[in-house]
């Protein structure tokens, strides 16, 4: 049985710690890139794919809007601002979080 089938909405103050560590790191890989000027991979997918594992959908996505808002404040880039960015900040782990949910 899925934990998210039951407590949907629910968490723990254990989880909330958590949800906050995993913004963390993917704050930290938001700034992380691979490659040459010209052709660069980033990393920011992979914290988004761990909030989305974690914390399923509702969880996930309110992490990606919390870590845009906070990426918005601590690097200063004005590309965040935009509502798609935004609402691609929120979907992105919202997918992998039903994903996951239906995959499990």
């Amino acid at each position: 049985m899925n934990k998210y089938k039951d407590n949907f909405f629910k968490l723990s103050l254990q989880n909330l710690v958590l949800l906050g560590l995993v913004i963390a790191i993917k704050l930290c890989l938001s700034s992380v890139a691979i490659g040459p000027a010209f052709f660069k991979i980033g990393l920011a997918f992979l914290g988004s794919v761990a909030l989305g594992y974690l914390f399923g959908p509702v969880w996930g996505g309110l992490g990606g809007l919390v870590s845009s808002l906070l990426h918005l404040i601590i690097f200063g880039d004005k590309a965040n601002v935009l509502l798609g960015t935004m609402l691609s900040a929120i979907l992105v782990p919202m997918i992998y979080g039903f994903i996951w949910l239906f995959l499990l």
